[in-house]
């Protein structure tokens, strides 16, 4: 090989190490700034979780107050601050972020309330008897009766602790279903014959779709002991209750309690209570209560019959599925941002007697 050969040899062997070296240099570089970007977002996505916490926090102090310094005690209510405070919990600014509580109104439309939910707002899967639930399926899902029917006995089918097939008393249908349909689907399993733990665990149920269930998933619990505040649930829950015989009983209650200005969650919004009292709301003044073990007062409200009066009656007393005019129990959604890093959380939290803190139910952080 010739001196002018090596030298090309040599140039083109330095050309390649730089070459490589070049590579080496812009891979470590990019995986840096890989790794840069991922602590950043990671700090990001901390303090946006952070920030959701406090306005969780924020809200559950102030059902806590609330209960200790016995302010509406004996009612919880859609226009208290705790379920509805847009300057509180809306897109309220904190810590170089900001939070929101939110939840779909209980009424008609696109409405949205900004604080705590009542989870007993909502019908508990675990309690309700089927004739109920197929009520509330065919109301908020928009299915025909039969195929809302045989859903609603599947899941009393599964929850029961028998292995016989529910059967609709009226009709003499067996419209359920046990170990007999589920151990013979393409992956079998049994049927559990015990409560649900978790709202989900309707997915295995005989007829149960994900369209279905998203319609539902608003509307149920599985965390309440049956009791429906009856300030606070929805037109949809409160009919499935009232049952066929009573259309239109729980319009009238929806309309009673929005109040003149016909908002929910305004000041002027009027409570049930159970017990003869009034309920003093500090600043906002006095606000109109209606005593649920009063029968003198129904007549003259909404045009609520006797006969309905009658039927509320029924759902006050007892144990189970009932009415009630409080709660132990409450639902969070909310929502925090930091730098367009966005953080959720989704949990219910009960407070009991002589507790200092809230027990969390459930619990979902993303």
């Amino acid at each position: 090989m010739n001196r002018k050969n090596k030298k090309a040899a040599v140039l083109i062997t330095v050309l390649w190490i730089i070459t490589i070296l070049t590579a080496l240099c812009v891979s470590v570089a990019h995986r840096s700034a890989v790794i840069l970007k991922l602590s950043s977002y990671q700090m990001d996505k901390t303090k946006s979780y952070s920030i959701t916490r406090a306005g969780t926090y924020r809200a559950l102090a102030l059902v806590k107050y609330k209960r200790e310094n016995k302010i509406s005690q004996g009612v919880d209510a859609i226009s208290e601050k705790w379920a509805n405070d847009p300057e509180a919990f809306k897109e309220h600014s904190f810590a170089g972020g900001f939070y929101t509580l939110s939840y779909a109104a209980p009424v008609a439309g696109a409405q949205f309330l900004y604080g705590l939910s009542d989870e007993s707002s909502r019908l508990n899967i675990n309690k309700a008897p089927a004739v109920v639930l197929s009520r509330l399926i065919m109301d908020v899902c928009g299915i025909d009766i039969e195929e809302a029917e045989k859903i609603a006995y599947c899941i009393e089918d599964w929850r029961d602790e028998n292995s016989e097939i529910g059967v609709n008393a009226a009709t003499g249908k067996m419209l359920g279903a046990e170990d007999e349909y589920y151990k013979n689907t393409e992956n079998p399993y049994p049927c559990k014959n015990s409560d649900f733990e978790i709202i989900e665990e309707v997915f295995l149920v005989k007829g149960m779709t994900p369209e279905i269930f998203n319609k539902l998933k608003n509307f149920i619990t599985i965390y309440t002991n049956g009791s429906v505040n009856i300030n606070t649930a929805p037109p949809q829950v409160l009919s499935a209750l009232f049952g066929e015989d009573f259309p239109d009983l729980a319009d009238k209650i929806s309309v009673y309690r929005q109040g003149r200005d016909d908002k929910i969650g305004t000041k002027d919004d009027r409570w049930f209570s159970s017990g003869p009292y009034i309920v003093q709301r500090g600043e906002e003044g006095m606000v109109e209560v209606k005593n649920l073990d009063d029968g003198d007062w129904l007549n003259n409200t909404c045009g609520i019959t006797t006969q309905e009066y009658s039927k509320i009656k029924k759902l006050v007393p007892g144990q189970g599925i009932r009415l009630v005019a409080s709660s132990d129990l409450y639902r969070v959604c909310a929502k925090g941002e930091f730098k367009k890093v966005i953080s959720n959380i989704e949990a219910v939290y009960e407070f009991k007697q002589n507790e200092k803190s809230p027990v969390i139910k459930f619990y979902n952080a993303e």
